[in-house]
């Protein structure tokens, strides 16, 4: 210290500071979330499933039905007379995201890694909330009280431990991994456990070499796991070095365009639906065409009278945004729903990650012609209204 300033020493690494990332783990968000919607009894057993068909696979299942259901069974191969509920995508990503939001209070940056799976840094929270383990018991207590999920949190220095650690904990419990400590806690943890590899290759891994902890990782070099386990070599040559992320950013808003028609029995035509579906189509590149974007994927959901939902997204490998080519590209997909011979109720479309919209100007190109017609098109509908122009039956 030396008139009033303090020099730090040359070796002072400030990425010395110890990291705080804890993971809070609901592994029962389908089946509490239906619960908070429907006011059911604790006791109401049911099963989420991804769809109506045999073969659709079970999501989520209580803990006390297993042996007799676990996830990721066929509905056809349930045994036992059980409630199955088809899961609501559309409702779960509400849930998460409202439990982003309550997360907000204490975190800036909360990462959502699936639907019931989020990623806080508490970093330098101390001050304000105190210590991480009651912060922790604190978020536990909120979620329980106020949507009656309950969770598990584990606490590292980086993604990996936390994310171990909330997967080992027990319900509504808290596990911290003491900076010091995080390489003894991962030698024995099981390979199963492990975040982002796939469940086919862990199978490999433990059936075809035998590797049942991350301990037994590490024997094996990263050329090694290069070879034996091709892109999925590199993630396990970290986790067995306790190498992971240490920072989670801040979301980003994704940009979505998005339209929904509803239809009465009497428009159940097929020729009316078609008709009406390149209306909906056209709305949506007139006001691409108003932001100049391009569209890389697209989102297709369809919902019939008997509440079954047909959905189909992909991306689009020739961006544009002209009416024709993407209602082209969509037609299969609406003629593969209107197959069904059921009633159908709503169609809902929508675009998202966007590009710049690139178009380059020509005297004799196809492409030009059209553009030009559809921002002619726009200007009579913006001076006129959007009835101004109908197109022939």
């Amino acid at each position: 210290m030396a008139g009033g300033t303090f020099f730090l020493p040359e070796f002072y690494d400030m990425r010395s500071f110890t990291r705080k990332i804890i993971f809070i783990n609901i592994p029962h968000i389908f089946i509490e979330a239906e619960k908070l919607r429907c006011k059911w009894s604790d006791d109401t057993q049911c099963v989420i499933a991804s769809g109506e068909s045999r073969t659709s696979l079970i999501i989520d299942a209580p803990d006390d039905l297993r042996p007799a259901v676990v996830r990721g069974m066929f509905l056809k191969d349930i045994k036992k007379r059980i409630n199955v509920i088809t899961a609501d995508f559309d409702y779960m990503n509400k849930i998460n995201r409202m439990i982003m939001d309550h997360l907000k209070n204490y975190s800036i940056t909360v990462e959502c890694d699936y639907s019931g799976g989020f990623y806080i840094d508490l970093t330098g929270t101390e001050r304000l909330f105190g210590r991480v383990m009651d912060t922790c018991g604190k978020i536990i207590s909120e979620l329980g009280s106020f949507y009656c999920f309950n969770a598990q949190i584990g606490a590292g220095g980086n993604k990996l431990v936390s994310y171990m650690a909330a997967k080992i904990t027990g319900s509504n419990s808290v596990y911290e991994i003491d900076r010091n400590s995080e390489s003894m806690f991962l030698a024995p943890a099981k390979i199963d456990y492990l975040p982002d590899i796939p469940s086919e290759v862990k199978r490999e891994v433990l059936s075809s070499y035998n590797i049942q902890t991350i301990s037994d990782l590490s024997a094996f070099s990263k050329s090694d796991l290069k070879t034996l386990f091709k892109k999925h070599g590199d993630i396990l040559y970290s986790y067995s070095r306790n190498i992971a992320p240490d920072c989670i950013s801040a979301a980003k808003e994704e940009r979505v365009l998005n339209r929904s028609l509803v239809l009465s029995d009497k428009a159940n035509d097929d020729a009316v639906i078609r008709r009406r579906f390149f209306h909906l189509v056209s709305e949506l590149c007139q006001e691409m065409r108003r932001q100049d974007i391009f569209p890389l994927y697209f989102e297709l959901k369809i919902i019939y009278r008997d509440h079954y939902k047909y959905a189909r997204s992909g991306r689009i490998n020739d961006p544009t945004f002209i009416e024709r080519k993407l209602y082209t590209l969509l037609l299969p997909y609406l003629e593969s729903a209107l197959s069904r011979r059921t009633i159908v109720k709503k169609i809902m479309l929508c675009f998202y990650n966007f590009i710049p919209a690139a178009v380059q100007e020509s005297l004799f190109s196809e492409e030009d012609k059209d553009l030009k017609l559809s921002r002619a098109f726009d200007s009579i509908r913006d001076k006129f209204g959007k009835r101004a122009i109908f197109f022939a039956e």
